[in-house]
């Protein structure tokens, strides 16, 4: 996953894997939280990454209807 909760001196912090910083959401720094903060973030962050994913070129991503 991109982002992960790591503990840091200022408490936890939501880490961006791929850039190797801390993560930001509305132009905030995700630091200074607490655990419970740091992984509910983390797990929504690395969610709407998932939303974002391209479809694998070739595939075909329609919607079907039953």
């Amino acid at each position: 996953m991109r982002f992960e909760a790591v503990k840091v001196s200022s408490g936890w912090s939501v880490h961006d894997v791929i850039f190797d910083l801390p993560a930001e959401a509305g132009g905030r720094l995700l630091t200074g939280l607490s655990r419970d903060e740091a992984e509910k973030a983390a797990a929504a962050a690395n969610r709407e990454m998932l939303r974002w994913r391209p479809a694998p070129k070739g595939s075909d991503n329609r919607v079907l209807s039953g």
